[in-house]
């Protein structure tokens, strides 16, 4: 039966895929490790379902790293996107601090063996933030280039897009801070995470087609 849950990892392996595809033409510092990032996701997936639906084992400790792994890779990518100094200097600071602020969170605050809900409000906050200023650099720099045709266009409204939505379903429909919410709300909350997730995987493929439709294009202009 087709399931939402199932269209989700349908859009994740359809965008692995296409990568794949497309593999010779994605550059090493931006396509080629969005490709690997999709690989690892999608492995991780795997790991969590069979720690879950098989061995039934707690699968929350694979999510904490993979989805701090995500934002370290989201903020390298960025450095690579931006033109202005300063926005890549507030990037390569994030890829030191955000580690730091989740090592606390994960020793002394939250533990290991709970969601890192602090810390994934922060890195969806940075993110949101980091994908403003690159449309904010867009706007500022002249681009002959259609902005639908930039790889780095796609990739960061699929951030934004997602990252906004994951902030408003945890505040408005989930407890973040007492994991106590009932069935109705936590049916909410699986159906908007993984239409949003459908969403980002969408983004994913338009970033790695671009590359092949504009074999000369820079990935941030």
């Amino acid at each position: 039966m087709l399931t939402l849950k199932n269209i989700f990892y349908l859009a994740e392996i359809i965008a692995l895929l296409i990568g794949c595809y497309y593999y010779k033409f994605l550059p090493k510092k931006t396509g080629k490790v969005l490709l690997f990032l999709l690989l690892y996701v999608i492995c991780n997936e795997s790991i969590g379902i069979y720690f879950n639906r098989v061995l039934h084992i707690p699968n929350v400790e694979l999510y904490n790293i993979s989805t701090a792994i995500e934002f370290l890779v989201y903020y390298y990518l960025f450095t690579q996107f931006f033109k202005i100094a300063l926005n890549q200097k507030i990037a390569n600071w994030l890829i030191i601090i955000y580690p730091l602020i989740w090592f606390i969170n994960i020793c002394f605050i939250q533990g290991f063996h709970q969601f890192h809900t602090y810390t994934l409000t922060i890195g969806s906050i940075s993110i949101i933030i980091l994908s403003c200023l690159y449309f904010a650099e867009f706007l500022t720099f002249t681009s002959k280039t259609k902005i639908t045709h930039l790889p780095a266009f796609w990739l960061c409204t699929g951030l934004l897009f997602f990252y906004s939505g994951i902030l408003i379903n945890d505040f408005f429909i989930m407890d973040t801070h007492a994991i106590k919410f009932d069935i109705i709300n936590l049916s909410l909350y699986r159906i908007i995470s993984n239409v949003l997730n459908v969403i980002l995987y969408f983004t994913y493929i338009m970033f790695f087609r671009c590359y092949q439709q504009n074999k000369n294009t820079r990935p941030f202009f």
